[in-house]
């Protein structure tokens, strides 16, 4: 059985440790929702269901910073970012390294998702790329490279923590 490491660099007794053990706890629940959302995305990716595809890698990715926001008590980033430097500052907020300057294409393609999901909420299903062109998702072979980001950023950040 796989059973992740609590770290106690200054332990005491069970009851003092508690409230660090259960922030670990909530902190993993996050993690395998992550991991959920994700196998959720490939399922709806298989059935052609390009919204829910969408939603569910979003939200996977959602579910990972949070994971790590807790985990190593970080910082959530503010609003007005846009996806791409959400992720670069809850990572540095956490001290792990940038995932921009290692992946920028993945790095991109997580910001092109977050847009796709932001447009739902116009019916709709696209993002617009840096050169004012629109993607509209129609097609699963569009949104195939948008969960291999996905995938390449938790296995990364998952090596990394």
């Amino acid at each position: 059985m796989w059973s992740p490491i609590l770290a106690f660099p200054h332990r005491s007794t069970f009851g003092q440790d508690k409230p660090v053990i259960k922030q670990a706890l909530v902190a993993l629940r996050k993690q395998y929702n992550s991991y959920s959302e994700l196998s959720d995305a490939r399922r709806h990716l298989e059935r052609r269901e390009i919204k829910a595809t969408v939603r569910s890698a979003a939200s996977a990715v959602d579910a990972y910073l949070r994971h790590l926001r807790e985990a190593w008590v970080g910082n959530e980033a503010p609003k007005h970012l846009p996806f791409d430097e959400k992720i670069e500052h809850v990572l540095s907020s956490v001290g792990k390294p940038s995932y921009k300057s290692v992946e920028p294409t993945h790095s991109k393609n997580l910001l092109y998702l977050y847009r796709a999901r932001n447009t739902m909420h116009e019916g709709d299903c696209y993002y617009d790329r840096e050169d004012g062109h629109r993607i509209r998702l129609s097609e699963a072979s569009q949104i195939e490279p948008l969960i291999d980001a996905v995938e390449s950023f938790v296995l990364w950040a998952d090596s990394v923590v």
